[in-house]
């Protein structure tokens, strides 16, 4: 299949770049490897495959994991946030084919984890999975210590991996050519924010970081997008013109979104709609 061939050249190609690239994630946290999965958001659902573990994808797409593999699915059904897969047990009810294949390939590389960081921004959704060695065995504790500091090793692998300038047109691959129909039907290995939303609205309120006016926050595809040009600073007359509308209508939509979340200031708006794409609720 060619979809494979692509991602393995991909690989081959890049891999003794990806192992230069997470060196200072091996010195400190001790981590294996890094495969590294972008999804873009276009027609096709393309993607990029790449890894530090040569051998590791070669065996992945020789046994087709990828069809079982909840990081590939659709960006719908996949949401921000970090997963751990364990060898020696069972991991997550959406994927229980991949599971048990995946925990015996974790086994065959000597790794006794894999720890996953999903990101979704505007234009894709990135994966960063690590294999963890099994003499890594303080892992865990060290993560859990240090969150603000891998968070801030993702963002810096990815920013230096954009400027490598990947061939894109050359490495790229179909996810849906790929999986078929269990692109679209299959469970992500997080569950997107939409589905856990009010649970986490819930809990936000109880704890004092959200007014109790706060029932329930749905903002329509055009607020949000009006909403992110609004924290880069766009202006209604520049926000306008991006989106081809006219300005009456941004300010419209910005009085409807002020009400929405109970503010009647700019400045107040600010302010909560930072809180709420911190917490992921917008």
């Amino acid at each position: 299949m060619k979809e494979i061939e692509r991602i393995l050249s991909g690989t081959r190609k890049y891999g003794k770049k990806i192992q230069k690239l997470i060196e200072p994630a091996v010195q400190y946290f001790g981590v294996g490897s890094l495969t590294y999965i972008e999804q873009f958001y276009d027609e096709s659902n393309t993607f990029i495959n790449l890894s530090s573990n040569i051998p590791w994808i070669e065996h992945c797409m020789e046994h087709e994991y990828f069809k079982g593999d909840p990081h590939m699915v659709h960006p719908d059904n996949l949401g921000s946030g970090s997963a751990f897969w364990y060898s020696g047990k069972k991991n997550y009810e959406t994927a229980p084919d991949y599971d048990s294949e995946i925990v015996s390939t974790l086994r065959k590389f000597n790794t006794h984890s894999a720890y996953s960081i999903i990101k979704k921004d505007k234009d894709s959704l990135k994966v960063f999975s690590f294999g963890i060695p099994k003499e890594a065995t303080n892992f865990e504790s060290k993560l859990c210590s240090n969150i603000p500091i891998m968070n801030k090793f993702v963002n810096y692998f990815a920013s230096e991996l954009a400027s490598v300038r990947i061939d894109q047109e050359k490495y790229n691959a179909s996810l849906h050519e790929l999986k078929g129909d269990k692109f679209l039907s299959q469970g992500g290995v997080v569950k997107p924010v939409d589905k856990t939303k009010q649970n986490r609205i819930s809990f936000l309120r109880k704890i004092g970081v959200l007014k109790s006016c706060y029932q329930n926050i749905n903002l329509s595809k055009r607020e949000v997008e009006i909403i992110n040009l609004f924290l880069e600073g766009m202006s209604a007359k520049a926000t306008a013109e991006q989106l081809v509308i006219s300005r009456r209508t941004v300010e419209s939509h910005f009085e409807n979104i002020k009400a929405k979340l109970k503010v009647t200031l700019k400045s107040e708006l600010f302010k909560v709609v930072k809180l709420l794409k911190e917490f992921e609720l917008i």
